[in-house]
């Protein structure tokens, strides 16, 4: 089978995008988006039908919630799931290009156990299953 595909130099990124060749994650939505966390600290989205890229850091308004994604889901309801390292559970909302952050809040049973989501994933029934250092949530 023929494989296409398209290099990305860091050397030749004024937008710095793929600025490191250590990627922690990566997700292809149902739209055909990539989504990419990388060891630089940021979320890169690249949307091949427009060609535009955009980059989330922590320091930009309405973005991501820490520097560590880890893992990147899509649910079945169309969301994008990312697993912060250190900072719990951000989900984006693709009308506003915004994120929002699901922290672990200390004694708080209806917060994650854990600031640390290692695992996302969603079952036959549509529950969003979180796992965390401290446990594994089910959402329903």
């Amino acid at each position: 089978p023929l494989v296409r595909s398209t290099l990305f130099e860091t050397s030749k990124n004024p937008l710095r995008i793929f600025k490191w060749w250590v990627f922690h994650t990566s997700l292809e939505d149902s739209s055909g988006i990539l989504w990419v966390a990388n060891g630089d600290g940021q979320i890169d989205k690249f949307d091949p039908k427009e060609h535009p890229f955009k980059v989330y850091k922590t320091e930009y308004p309405n973005s991501i919630s820490s520097n560590t994604a880890v893992p990147v889901f899509e649910d079945s309801r169309g969301l994008i799931w990312i697993g912060m390292f250190g900072s719990g559970l951000d989900m984006y909302d693709r009308t506003a290009d915004k994120f929002y952050n699901f922290p672990s809040i200390k004694g708080d049973n209806r917060t994650l156990p854990h600031g640390y989501p290692s695992g996302l994933m969603e079952d036959r029934d549509g529950n969003f299953i979180v796992s965390t250092a401290g446990g594994v949530v089910v959402f329903d």
